[in-house]
């Protein structure tokens, strides 16, 4: 039947292979604080046949699961759990921040925190009100008031706020 095929094929796709090789499951996310974070699951797996290293943005995890020597290889009625070495590469933006890369191993789960630097975070830019008086000027086109009539040309920036222009048009030709 077409459904006994299909868990047959899945089932021998998480079988490890002749080498004994495997791989662990990861989770991947950024946190609220720039940071990637992973998280591989290695139950039964020591903290002492884990590596981890990143080099060329490049974070590889590296290690062994060994069979548990208390009870025979022939005792056993079925192996499911994968043991051997195991090996995943990640390749990582090069905002990683490499020299603050942390690393712990809790309940079987080993969590790699990789901060960016503080240069590659994003940064918040404020945007300052501007008003406009016919086109924008800056004080400095106030020396355009010219003759009874004060008449105003006007520059093509300004960086001053609506009282500030104003003011200075007081102080300089007290027109109010």
């Amino acid at each position: 039947m077409e459904i006994e095929r299909l868990n047959r094929m899945f089932s021998e796709l998480y079988q490890h292979n002749s080498s004994g090789d495997w791989t662990p499951a990861v989770d991947i996310y950024q946190t609220d604080k720039h940071e990637v974070v992973i998280k591989a699951e290695l139950p039964d797996t020591k903290k002492e046949d884990i590596s981890v290293t990143f080099e060329n943005n490049v974070l590889t995890l590296k290690g062994e699961r060994k069979l548990e020597q208390e009870v025979k290889r022939e005792s056993y009625q079925r192996i499911e759990r994968h043991y051997g070495s195991f090996s995943r590469s990640f390749t990582l933006p090069s905002t990683v921040d490499a020299s603050q890369i942390s690393a712990s191993c809790k309940d079987g789960v080993l969590t790699v925190t990789l901060p960016q630097r503080e240069e590659a975070r994003a940064k918040q830019i404020s945007i300052s009100a501007a008003v406009t008086v016919g086109r924008v000027c800056r004080l400095s086109c106030l020396s355009g008031f010219a003759g009874a009539g004060r008449v105003f040309r006007p520059a093509r920036c300004c960086t001053r706020s609506a009282v500030e222009l104003l003011l200075a048009l007081h102080r300089r030709f007290r027109l109010f």
